[in-house]
């Protein structure tokens, strides 16, 4: 089994990066998930190193994308205060303005409702 809840960063339907706190029940672990595409095909996205994805399965997890010209920088934190840098990717040729929200994924017969708090925008117009 496989859920996630997170955030999404998109362009279109073929272009876009999902950021997510995913779990497995079947192992009983979960971890932060960091996945994008273009035009449809699945890209490379340089990971920070070590064991920095994984979160604690009874732990509020916290997220963050910066954007910084091209390059979007991911961070995950348990306590909305202290960051750990996950993942980075540019050279996307993105458009100056993206969209972004929340997004779930739930691939289990059972219900999952993930709480989203603390939403923000910061920077840019």
């Amino acid at each position: 089994s496989y859920v996630s809840a997170g955030l999404l960063v998109w362009v279109d339907d073929k272009t876009f990066i999902k950021f997510q706190r995913a779990a497995n029940g079947e192992a009983g672990n979960a971890w932060v998930h960091l996945q994008g595409y273009v035009d449809g095909v699945k890209i490379a996205i340089a990971l920070a190193p070590g064991d920095v994805r994984k979160v604690a399965v009874d732990q509020d997890t916290y997220l963050r994308v910066e954007r910084v010209d091209d390059m979007l920088t991911f961070y995950a934190g348990v306590d909305g205060k202290e960051w750990n840098e996950i993942g980075r990717v540019g050279a996307l040729g993105l458009p100056r303005k993206l969209r972004a929200g929340v997004g779930v994924v739930n691939a289990t017969k059972v219900d999952f409702a993930p709480e989203f708090e603390d939403l923000k925008k910061s920077g840019g117009s």
